[in-house]
């Protein structure tokens, strides 16, 4: 008898534990910077503000570099570079 309430008691601890585990998996986590915009973001933010293109998206370029595509009044589609606080082209280091 003592090693089926042994074996009973295990299982039930167990279960508990899977049980609290699992939920859990709806919470989110936070890493305390996810309210930060990303440069690149900014720069496509600013961008658009400027620009105003119609179907504006971040793209990148054939150099790596990041891109805010749309189309003009004319229906042209155009990049302009997203640049870093320093002014410089965000780009893809290799």
């Amino acid at each position: 008898m003592k090693n089926f309430t042994t074996s009973a008691l295990a299982i039930l601890t167990f279960s508990i534990a899977v049980t609290g585990c699992a939920s859990n998996t709806d919470r989110e986590v936070s890493f305390g910077d996810d309210m930060l915009k990303s440069q690149d973001m900014i720069s496509f933010e600013e961008n658009h503000r400027i620009f105003n293109y119609k179907n504006a998206r971040f793209e990148w370029d054939g150099k790596n570099c990041a891109v805010y595509r749309g189309e003009d009044k004319s229906g042209k589609t155009i990049d302009q570079p997203l640049r870093d606080i320093n002014k410089e082209p965000i780009c893809v280091k290799n």
